[in-house]
C-alpha cells in the first residue's frame, strides 16, 4: 500500500505481492503481512491508533504487522532525520505533514491496545545516520 501514487512504480514487482495505490482507508480484505515503512512519523499523533486498529482487523489471524519508523531516543540520530525530512518537504518529496514521534515503550503500549500481541522493537539503525527501528507486532488468533 503506497499512497504516493510516483512511488508505485519503483516496487519491485514479485510474485504474491500486491501493491495498492491508496491511502489505508481504500483496503480491504485480510493479509498474512502488513508493512509501514518510513510512514508513521508522518502521521499525526491522534491517526496513530486508528491505524493500528485497521492493521490489526485486516491482518488474518497470526499474521504480521511491521513498521520502520524512526526511534526518537537517539537525540542526535533524531535531529539529522528531522533536518532531512524538513529539506525533502521543501523540494516536495514527502506526503504529509506531521513529524511524530514517540518512545519505543509508548509504541509498544499502543500496539498492546489495539490487539496484537508479541511487539518487539528492534534497532535497524547501526551504521546509518538514522534512527531505525522496526516494531514486529503479531496478531493475535482470533
Amino acid at each position: 500500500m503506497e499512497p504516493d501514487l510516483r512511488k508505485i512504480f519503483l516496487i519491485p514487482r514479485r510474485p504474491g505481492l500486491k501493491v495498492v495505490g491508496s491511502f489505508h482507508s481504500g483496503v480491504r480484505g485480510t493479509f498474512d503481512a502488513v508493512t509501514l515503512f518510513d510512514v508513521l512519523y508522518r502521521f499525526p499523533l491522534d491517526e496513530w491508533d486508528p491505524f493500528f486498529r485497521w492493521a490489526r482487523e485486516r491482518l488474518a489471524p497470526g499474521g504480521v504487522l511491521m513498521v520502520k519508523d524512526l526511534d526518537p531516543e537517539h537525540r542526535l540520530k533524531a535531529f539529522w532525520n528531522r533536518a532531512q525530512e524538513m529539506v525533502s518537504d521543501r523540494i516536495g518529496l514527502t506526503l504529509g505533514e506531521a513529524f511524530s514521534y514517540e518512545p519505543r515503550a509508548r509504541v509498544r503500549e499502543r500496539l498492546l491496545q489495539a490487539g496484537f500481541s508479541g511487539v518487539e522493537a528492534v534497532e535497524v539503525g547501526a551504521g546509518y545516520p538514522h534512527a531505525h527501528i522496526l516494531y514486529i507486532a503479531t496478531s493475535a488468533p482470533r
